[in-house]
């Protein structure tokens, strides 16, 4: 009989971290994967993906607010990460980062990272691999 996982295969699922489980305290280089309005229009929602490192591909989402008691945080994010408040997503997504995460709980008690500070960093990740099955060659 054959295996239906090869040897390498085999190998990386065994040693396969979930990227949606909590990462420890500390800091990480990631890309700002996305900054849009959340769908309930009073909160930007910024989404950093780690870009090396044990925790590659994992991402932490950041909310910052757009009402009175949450303006001062979207304010220092845009200075953070040295962008005016008139920035275009285009602007910043794709800029590197290193972001620092705590640890806290969700609404239900559960463990989750918290992001507690963006700092805008002047050096580069490697490029993301384009993901398994994509074929550039097609005209479409």
């Amino acid at each position: 009989m054959n295996p239906i996982l090869d040897p390498n295969e085999q190998e990386a699922v065994a040693t396969a971290k979930n990227i949606r489980d909590v990462a420890p305290e500390g800091n990480y280089l990631c890309r700002i994967n996305e900054v849009s309005k959340y769908s309930t229009g009073k909160s930007l929602v910024w989404k950093y993906k780690v870009g090396e490192g044990e925790w590659t591909g994992k991402e932490f989402w950041e909310f910052t607010g757009l009402g009175d008691d949450g303006m001062w945080r979207t304010k220092a994010r845009f200075a953070s990460i040295d962008k005016p408040l008139s920035a275009e997503s285009n602007e910043i997504e794709g800029m590197v980062v290193r972001v620092t995460v705590e640890l806290g709980a969700n609404q239900r008690g559960e463990p989750k990272n918290n992001v507690v500070a963006v700092v805008r960093v002047l050096t580069d990740l490697p490029p993301e691999p384009e993901p398994e099955g994509a074929d550039s060659d097609i005209p479409f």
